[in-house]
């Protein structure tokens, strides 16, 4: 990652996301194609990420180890939609932890039930990171209504599942 990429993950989950997309070019006039690909963001952002065969109930994990780069990796048993989902959340971990101004320590995250029971802060955050990165506000306000009628037609365009899109929809109080 370059020097001069600074993402403040210590702000709104949204922000954080508008931010790295920024960087990517992407603006009002939709400077990035969709869907928006969290592998090689992360690896934009200097991670490693693996995809292969975890736990049942961990969709992702990110693990740092001293004097490496992070790694994601990315449980292959799930669909392509959810392990999309997973490493966008994992890219919001990462970033998290490098605003934290800790660099040179280990650590293992783990994407599983906990994340997804909306108990957790930080799963919290990782997941409307998540959410805004794969699916930026940007293009979704420019989205005729008649057309966020149908998330299951629109999630494949951002290569998220319908139930993502419907909460991402709901979440940014956009009329459908």
């Amino acid at each position: 990652m370059s020097s001069t990429m600074n993402f403040d993950a210590r702000r709104s989950p949204e922000v954080t996301a508008d931010d790295v997309l920024d960087q990517l070019g992407v603006d009002e006039l939709g400077g990035l194609p969709l869907p928006v690909d969290p592998v090689a963001l992360a690896r934009w952002l200097g991670a490693e990420v693996f995809t292969m065969d975890l736990e049942d109930d961990v969709s992702a994990m990110l693990v740092g180890e001293a004097g490496r780069p992070p790694t994601i990796y990315l449980n292959a048993r799930e669909t392509s939609e959810r392990r999309r989902f997973s490493c966008a959340h994992e890219i919001g971990h990462l970033l998290r932890r490098r605003t934290s101004g800790v660099t040179d320590f280990g650590f293992v995250d783990r994407r599983n039930h906990l994340s997804e029971t909306g108990t957790d802060r930080e799963e919290r955050w990782a997941n409307r990171f998540a959410a805004a990165l794969l699916m930026p506000t940007v293009f979704l306000r420019g989205v005729p209504p008649e057309q966020r009628r149908h998330p299951e037609r629109l999630a494949p365009v951002f290569g998220v599942s319908p139930t993502a899109m419907r909460i991402r929809l709901e979440n940014l109080g956009l009329p459908r």
